[in-house]
């Protein structure tokens, strides 16, 4: 029964006639870049991938497959003097798991001018987002859903909004093959004065593959486990053609064409220390990416670098996960 079912959500998905399809240009955008450093480092081919906590910003169902308890910080240091903040416990017991964790972006020290020449003074852009997860594990399926509420600060401006992130995973094959597809960032704001940011929508399908395991003999034998991770991701937003509001019956527009893959490829080297790297195809400037992870007594710290294209500059991600 369990195939069925991810086969025919994923069909629903992908030929539902209400959803319109295209990239987002809100303020939210920050809701689009992953929340940790493993993610980033993976080129956020991640949806069927175990974040820890950061699960429940991409596909909450995940949270329930998480070997153990955890909590997480990442402190990313994103271009144009943006920093994002992400931190998050998840609870897990038996085949459940419930999560809580906040995201922010910040970018200060911005030039506030109503006319050229002299600034009147500096401002920041402020987001939030807060949420609550809960997932459920059924064999090898599990469920999960996340709500979240948004707060919006430009200047003198604020806006609150709502959204939603929902999936199922799956596991095969002794955790060889996991399978997921979710529904990410699903949602409306208030208006900002008299603009109305828009939620970047996402339907990701993700697999994350072990494609090879073997040991490097030295002195002693040191295992290597070695995954593949891909995501097939579409954008979309419900769009009211007239209002620019959320309305289940809006049409279908759009470019088909907008649609990207992103690749992540990882070696765990005796458990200790894991090599990682990623490549997409989205046209974001930041095509190839690079991380490393190191684990130890429970406790994982992780980095991430990514490169941006037409002198943006680099990227860093640190964070750091502890099982408990």
């Amino acid at each position: 029964m369990t195939r069925p079912i991810l086969v025919a959500l994923t069909f629903f998905i992908l030929i539902n006639p209400n959803l319109s399809w295209g990239q987002s240009t809100g303020g939210l955008r920050f809701l689009d870049i992953g929340a940790d450093p493993l993610s980033l480092s993976l080129s956020e081919a991640k949806t069927a991938v175990r974040l820890g906590t950061s699960n429940m910003f991409v596909n909450p169902a995940n949270l329930a497959f998480e070997p153990a308890s955890s909590v997480g910080l990442a402190h990313t240091f994103w271009i144009a003097d943006t920093r994002n903040l992400h931190a998050g416990v998840n609870l897990r017991k038996k085949q459940q798991a419930l999560a809580f964790g906040v995201y922010t972006s910040l970018t200060s020290d911005l030039q506030a001018r109503q006319t050229p020449g002299a600034s009147n003074g500096s401002f920041s852009w402020q987001y939030y987002a807060f949420a609550a997860s809960y997932a459920q594990r059924i064999g090898n399926i599990s469920v999960g859903a996340t709500g979240m509420y948004l707060y919006e600060q430009v200047y003198l401006s604020s806006a609150k909004g709502f959204a939603m992130n929902a999936g199922l995973s799956s596991q095969w094959l002794e955790d060889r093959i996991r399978l997921a597809v979710a529904l990410q960032s699903l949602g409306k704001m208030e208006p900002l004065n008299a603009t109305r940011s828009e939620v970047p929508g996402r339907v990701r399908l993700g697999t994350d593959i072990e494609a090879a395991q073997f040991s490097v003999r030295g002195t002693t034998e040191i295992p290597v486990v070695v995954r593949i991770a891909a995501d097939y991701v579409k954008p979309i937003s419900w769009i009211d053609q007239d209002q620019g509001d959320f309305n289940a019956t809006a049409g279908f527009e759009g470019d088909l064409n907008q649609a990207w893959v992103s690749l992540g490829l990882r070696a765990e080297i005796s458990e200790l220390i894991t090599l990682r790297g990623g490549y997409t195809t989205a046209e974001n400037q930041r095509p190839f990416s690079l991380g490393l992870g190191v684990k130890r007594y429970g406790v994982e710290a992780d980095f991430a670098f990514v490169p941006f294209n037409d002198g943006y500059g680099s990227a860093f991600s640190m964070g750091l996960n502890y099982r408990f």
